[in-house]
């Protein structure tokens, strides 16, 4: 919707800023088994397939024990090749699991990031504009789409993937440890310490720096696709040097912050390595004492090498998993800070539309700003009565489109009251209230898809032939009819491949698509040649018959249109009345009107911004 000056300034302050809450590890789980739940009996048989794997994976040392101790001492090769084939058979099994247990993990990984990224959408769409407004698009991808569930994604994989694996594998190992060696088993136990005591002291540190660069590449985010969108902006000033420049000085501390994040996991791997060095070199010794003194089977020693191998390498997956939980935990935070954010638009609990609507409007005491600097509507009060056009004209920055977006229900007034059919807004179901209106803002947005799919969110069920009658009544076919794809061409992001006119037209149409009883055309006429303006305003002569229309324009023609003009000024209501009554009334009108028609009155019009 075009907003005045004033109220672009108000609006639009964009603040990448945003509080983040840190959730706890039982908040996190409270909130993860609700995605999880219907798909348990399936993680149920993988989490039983898991610890077969992780048997296998412990009984692969004891392969080369009983071929030293018993099949060389006897000779018997026939025993080596038993246990060579028992060997294969375990492990040909454990690939055969390990595969179906992680189809099916992965196959759930998906389904519950399909689940967050839906819930995601969805509730970004029930936040209101003072939120959109607030946080840029880039930021709120990137927080949410793109780094948040992305790492939600890889920690889960690493928790059904290495995490359930190595865990099966820790516990059946340790067993034949103790089985073996229980002091050399003490060794091990004693190093595993150490690393819990490592990743609980570098945790934290992960967790801040990894935040930090999250929050950094939002930033990196957010810079490039404001900078993508302005490309014709950029290159029309041949700005591209300068802009290139810019991105580079921001995007270096944010790569700087990242690399921090990597170094402080880094850290973690650096420790728990060294730790690992130091228990291979005690069970190295230990076994070799005795063996030597203790009459220990070398075939002990070999098997125990190989446990400790694997023990090592598990306790280390599993405390470097310590480090990819804090990234886990701090895009938690990212994710459901958003989640849990609340519109500050809120439907009233049940809520019911009246029977039926007539479409008369009012605005009773109403007071509103955009934020608590200033107020952009002072106690302001009208009645449209139900079928009536109406025009809101006046000096740019006098809350013109305040109106609209409040009619709109995009915001609430801060106080007073919007009424319908002398019934609050607020008392009603929010949606539906909103499917009464057909709207066609100044600068339209159209979806990258086809004439017809933009079309169709206005009535989904419309034939192509009803589309072609509405773009012919909106004179828009004239255009459409020239693509080879005719109605089935597609527009481009933001409809870029598009004229500003032929979006406008557009908008139009779609807005015709509807069977709404109240609309709100918001300089809808402004990108078009006169000719096609006033065809269009026959067309809207007809479709808007018996219905409220609330019309914010600058053109001279379109007001004269009008049942009603509201005239504001300030914030507040300054004059109303028919076109004639109001020139004759020789007020704040009758001056705006005489600058728009003054053959010399540029310089007045550019310092008022009002009628064009």
């Amino acid at each position: 919707m075009s907003i005045d000056s004033d109220e672009d300034e108000n609006i639009k302050g964009k603040d990448s800023s945003f509080e983040i809450r840190e959730y706890n590890w039982k908040e996190i789980i409270a909130r993860f088994l609700p995605l999880v739940r219907p798909y348990r009996g399936r993680l149920i048989i993988s989490a039983i397939c898991v610890s077969f794997v992780g048997l296998a994976v412990s009984i692969m040392p004891l392969f080369p024990k009983y071929i030293i101790d018993e099949a060389i001492p006897k000779k018997d090769l026939k025993l080596a090749l038993i246990f060579a084939g028992l060997f294969l058979i375990s492990q040909f099994v454990r690939m055969g699991l390990w595969f179906f247990a992680m189809f099916h993990v992965f196959s759930i990984q998906q389904s519950v990031i399909f689940e967050l990224r839906a819930m995601s959408f969805g509730h970004l769409q029930k936040l209101c504009l003072r939120f959109h407004n607030k946080y840029p698009s880039g930021f709120l991808y990137e927080r949410i789409f793109g780094n948040s569930i992305n790492n939600l994604g890889v920690f889960m994989q690493i928790v059904f993937q290495q995490l359930a694996t190595q865990f099966a594998g820790l516990i059946f190992s340790l067993g034949f440890c103790l089985y073996l060696s229980p002091p050399l088993t003490c060794v091990i136990l004693a190093g595993a310490i150490g690393y819990v005591i490592a990743a609980r002291l570098l945790s934290k540190r992960i967790y801040k720096k990894t935040q930090a660069a999250n929050i950094a590449g939002m930033h990196v985010t957010e810079i490039i696709m404001d900078k993508l969108r302005g490309q014709k902006t950029i290159q029309a000033y041949a700005m591209e040097d300068r802009v290139q420049d810019e991105f580079e000085r921001q995007l270096w501390p944010a790569m700087m912050k990242w690399l921090e994040g990597v170094l402080e996991s880094m850290k973690l791997g650096f420790v728990t390595e060294g730790l690992g060095y130091i228990i291979t070199a005690l069970v190295v010794v230990g076994g070799a004492y005795a063996v030597m003194e203790l009459n220990q089977p070398l075939g002990v020693l070999v098997a125990f090498l190989g446990y400790q191998a694997t023990l090592v390498g598990m306790i280390q997956g599993l405390t470097n998993t310590y480090g990819q939980f804090a990234s886990a935990n701090a895009a938690f935070d990212q994710l459901f800070s958003v989640l849990d954010t609340n519109s500050s638009v809120v439907e009233k609990p049940g809520a019911k539309m009246p029977e039926k609507t007539e479409g008369a409007l009012e605005f009773k005491d109403v007071t509103f700003g955009y934020n608590d600097k200033k107020t952009v509507l002072n106690n302001l009060s009208f009645v449209i009565p139900a079928g009536k056009t109406v025009a809101l004209v006046g000096r740019s920055g006098c809350g013109k489109t305040t109106v609209s977006n409040l009619f709109l229900r995009f915001f609430d007034p801060s106080s007073g009251s919007v009424l319908i059919d002398g019934q609050d807004i607020r008392e009603l179901p929010l949606r539906q209230y909103r499917s009464l209106w057909g709207v066609v803002l100044q600068d339209p947005y159209l979806f990258d898809t086809s004439i017809a799919a933009n079309m169709r969110y206005a009535r989904p069920d419309a034939t192509d032939d009803e589309i072609i009658d509405t773009l012919n009544r909106a004179r828009a076919w004239e255009f459409v009819k020239d693509y080879p794809d005719t109605i089935n061409h597609r527009v481009g992001e933001a409809g870029v491949q598009l004229s500003g006119g032929q979006r406008q037209r557009l908008a139009i149409a779609r807005c015709m698509m509807l069977k709404s009883r109240l609309v709100i055309l918001d300089e809808a006429t402004s990108a078009l040649d006169p000719e096609s303006e006033a065809i269009v305003h026959e067309s809207c002569d007809s479709l808007f018959k018996d219905k409220t229309v609330i019309v914010i324009a600058h053109r001279i023609n379109t007001i004269k249109r009008a049942d009603i003009i509201l005239v504001m000024d300030k914030g507040t209501l300054a004059e109303a009345g028919s076109y004639n009554e109001l020139l004759a009334k020789n007020g704040l009108f009758k001056y705006l009107h005489d600058i728009a028609i003054s053959a010399d009155g540029f310089k007045q019009k550019v310092k008022e911004v009002g009628f064009a």
